[in-house]
Protein backbone atom coordinates (compact mmCIF):
# COMPACT_ATOMS: atom_id res chain seq x y z
CA UNK A 1 0.00 0.00 0.00
CA UNK A 2 1.44 2.91 -1.09
CA UNK A 3 1.95 5.60 1.67
CA UNK A 4 1.03 8.94 -0.75
CA UNK A 5 -1.86 6.72 -1.61
CA UNK A 6 -3.37 7.20 1.75
CA UNK A 7 -2.67 10.61 2.20
CA UNK A 8 -4.22 11.84 -1.07
CA UNK A 9 -7.25 9.63 -0.17
CA UNK A 10 -7.25 11.57 3.26
CA UNK A 11 -6.99 15.01 1.81
CA UNK A 12 -9.82 14.17 -0.88
CA UNK A 13 -11.95 13.11 2.33
CA UNK A 14 -11.08 16.47 3.77
CA UNK A 15 -11.15 18.44 0.94
CA UNK A 16 -15.53 17.05 0.89
CA UNK A 17 -16.06 17.18 4.01
CA UNK A 18 -16.90 13.27 4.79
CA UNK A 19 -15.35 9.92 5.16
CA UNK A 20 -14.95 8.49 1.56
CA UNK A 21 -15.35 4.63 0.63
CA UNK A 22 -12.35 4.63 -0.81
CA UNK A 23 -10.16 5.66 2.03
CA UNK A 24 -12.56 3.58 4.75
CA UNK A 25 -11.52 0.54 2.24
CA UNK A 26 -7.75 1.75 2.59
CA UNK A 27 -7.86 1.96 6.22
CA UNK A 28 -9.47 -1.39 6.41
CA UNK A 29 -6.59 -2.94 4.99
CA UNK A 30 -4.00 -1.23 6.72
CA UNK A 31 -6.22 -2.54 10.33
CA UNK A 32 -6.53 -6.12 9.21
CA UNK A 33 -2.91 -6.48 8.01
CA UNK A 34 -2.06 -4.53 11.72
CA UNK A 35 -3.97 -6.72 13.61
CA UNK A 36 -2.71 -10.18 11.33
CA UNK A 37 0.74 -9.24 12.27
CA UNK A 38 0.03 -8.19 15.57
CA UNK A 39 0.32 -11.51 17.83
CA UNK A 40 -1.42 -14.79 17.15
CA UNK A 41 -2.45 -15.11 21.29
CA UNK A 42 -5.44 -13.63 20.21
CA UNK A 43 -8.97 -15.55 19.17
CA UNK A 44 -10.21 -14.99 15.68
CA UNK A 45 -13.40 -13.42 18.23
CA UNK A 46 -11.72 -10.88 19.58
CA UNK A 47 -9.87 -9.56 16.62
CA UNK A 48 -13.60 -9.32 15.16
CA UNK A 49 -14.62 -7.65 17.55
CA UNK A 50 -11.31 -5.15 17.40
CA UNK A 51 -11.89 -4.44 13.64
CA UNK A 52 -15.60 -3.89 14.40
CA UNK A 53 -14.91 -1.13 17.13
CA UNK A 54 -11.64 0.37 14.57
CA UNK A 55 -14.42 0.75 12.09
CA UNK A 56 -16.33 2.95 14.68
CA UNK A 57 -13.55 4.62 15.86
CA UNK A 58 -12.81 5.76 11.80
CA UNK A 59 -16.17 6.90 10.88
CA UNK A 60 -16.33 9.27 14.17
CA UNK A 61 -12.55 10.10 14.32
CA UNK A 62 -11.47 10.46 10.20
CA UNK A 63 -11.48 14.66 10.42
CA UNK A 64 -8.89 14.32 13.23
CA UNK A 65 -6.22 12.87 11.17
CA UNK A 66 -3.70 15.20 9.75
CA UNK A 67 -3.23 14.45 6.02
CA UNK A 68 0.17 16.29 6.36
CA UNK A 69 1.70 13.62 8.67
CA UNK A 70 1.50 10.25 8.47
CA UNK A 71 -1.89 8.49 8.32
CA UNK A 72 -0.32 5.21 9.22
CA UNK A 73 0.53 5.90 12.81
CA UNK A 74 -3.30 7.28 13.42
CA UNK A 75 -4.56 4.40 11.97
CA UNK A 76 -2.16 1.90 13.75
CA UNK A 77 -3.03 3.73 16.54
CA UNK A 78 -6.60 3.47 16.30
CA UNK A 79 -6.09 -0.38 15.94
CA UNK A 80 -3.82 -0.79 18.46
CA UNK A 81 -6.25 1.11 21.22
CA UNK A 82 -9.42 -0.73 20.24
CA UNK A 83 -7.28 -4.05 20.59
CA UNK A 84 -7.25 -2.78 24.73
CA UNK A 85 -10.67 -1.89 24.67
CA UNK A 86 -11.85 -4.88 23.28
CA UNK A 87 -9.80 -6.61 25.89
CA UNK A 88 -10.95 -4.61 28.76
CA UNK A 89 -14.26 -4.61 27.74
CA UNK A 90 -14.20 -8.63 27.91
CA UNK A 91 -13.56 -8.74 31.39
CA UNK A 92 -10.19 -10.26 30.80
CA UNK A 93 -7.57 -8.14 32.19
CA UNK A 94 -8.77 -5.31 34.86
CA UNK A 95 -5.53 -3.04 34.70
CA UNK A 96 -4.74 -1.24 31.83
CA UNK A 97 -1.06 -0.77 32.35
CA UNK A 98 -0.82 -4.52 33.18
CA UNK A 99 -2.30 -5.46 30.10
CA UNK A 100 -0.74 -3.02 27.85
CA UNK A 101 2.36 -4.35 29.03
CA UNK A 102 1.59 -7.59 28.45
CA UNK A 103 0.53 -7.17 24.97
CA UNK A 104 3.60 -5.12 24.02
CA UNK A 105 5.37 -8.18 25.58
CA UNK A 106 3.02 -10.79 23.59
CA UNK A 107 2.12 -12.89 27.03
CA UNK A 108 -1.66 -11.52 26.45
CA UNK A 109 -2.98 -15.69 25.67
CA UNK A 110 -6.65 -14.96 25.23
CA UNK A 111 -9.17 -17.36 23.90
CA UNK A 112 -12.66 -17.61 23.83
Amino acid sequence: MDKYKLRGLLRECHEKGYLTEEFAIEASLKAHIYLAKRDTSYSSEIKEEAISHFYYKLVRKWHQIDPEKSPFSYINTMVYTSLLDVTKREGRWHDKKKCFTNIIKGKLNIQT
